[in-house]
């Protein structure tokens, strides 16, 4: 089945295209822009930090929520900013604040896209990120921001499947029909696909450059890849597209087409090894996702 690029469905010319006329949409708090500007000052102190979270309620709310969640089992409830400021630190509570404002930010987008196998796909894919990061021997600021990334691989999906609603039946079909990936079908029928919205994205969000390389490259095959980073990012995108999020249930080697598994070898996995991280990326996601998007079924 040849698939006309003239389809009536396509309305941009370019992921950049469609981030012009939606910017405003996505746009992040501007406590996460301050937080940034803060922590990248180095005579910042504490107080500057919880200051800025203070001022937004909702925000502080749900970041104690979270905080005093099942997700981070602490030993002693979090009573406010300051204290979680002392428990979780500056980096994970300034990671903490990005994370709930996508999520909340993109509440707003409505897509025709199942959003709880979304979110539940896309925390456990984060989840995998970070433990496979740690596994690899990634630094504890690599680590977040491989669960950072991990969290934002498809978020490009929410936002073009918002802008183009009668895209997301005609790429189903043709991907049932032809046995192709939807961003292959995506970048045939618009010159772009999903992982190219969330790296324009990332941009618009003023993120490191790094964190577009990592969501515009996430499909490229891991026997290509050249570096550990780079090789878990595929690795956690892979799981997490190959796993049905629909019907969570426990997960197990069977649910997983090991056709592209050089991954393993790439990271030095055994599949001991790597049958404990997919359990206990699980259980960790499971505790997330209730933490982050409330138990939604």
């Amino acid at each position: 089945m040849e698939i006309s690029t003239e389809t009536e469905t396509a309305k941009f010319a370019s992921a950049d295209s469609l981030l012009m006329e939606t910017n405003a949409l996505i746009s992040l708090p501007e406590v996460c822009l301050k937080l940034r500007e803060v922590i990248a000052n180095t005579a910042h102190s504490r107080n500057d930090i919880a200051d800025i979270i203070i001022q937004d309620p909702a925000l502080t709310a749900r970041i104690l929520k979270i905080a005093n969640s099942a997700y981070y089992g602490l030993s002693q409830s979090v009573r406010d900013i300051s204290h979680a400021l002392s428990i979780l630190g500056e980096r994970e509570l300034n990671n903490l604040v990005i994370v709930t404002s996508i999520v909340k930010t993109m509440k707003s987008v409505t897509s025709t896209l199942d959003i709880n196998s979304f979110w539940r796909s896309s925390i456990f894919t984060a989840v995998m990120a970070k433990n496979l990061a740690k596994h690899v021997g990634c630094n504890n600021e690599n680590v977040e921001e491989l669960f950072i990334s991990g969290l934002l691989l498809n978020i490009g999906k929410l936002l073009l499947y918002y802008c183009e609603p009668e895209l997301l039946e005609v790429v189903q079909d043709e991907m049932r029909e032809s046995d192709r990936l939807d961003y292959e079908v995506e970048k045939e029928m618009l010159g772009f696909d999903h992982a190219d919205v969330g790296a324009a994205m990332a941009k618009a969000w003023n993120f490191p450059p790094q964190f577009s390389i990592r969501i515009s490259s996430h499909h490229q095959n891991v026997s290509k890849k050249i570096s550990a980073e780079q090789s878990v990012m595929f690795s956690a995108a892979y799981l997490g597209d190959q796993l049905n999020f629909k019907f969570p249930n426990q997960i197990s080697l069977d649910d997983i087409n090991f056709v592209e598994a050089g991954f393993m070898k790439k990271l030095q996995l055994s599949e001991e090894k790597f049958c404990l991280i997919v359990n206990t990326s699980y259980e960790e996601y499971l505790q997330a996702f209730e933490a982050l998007c409330g138990t939604q079924e």
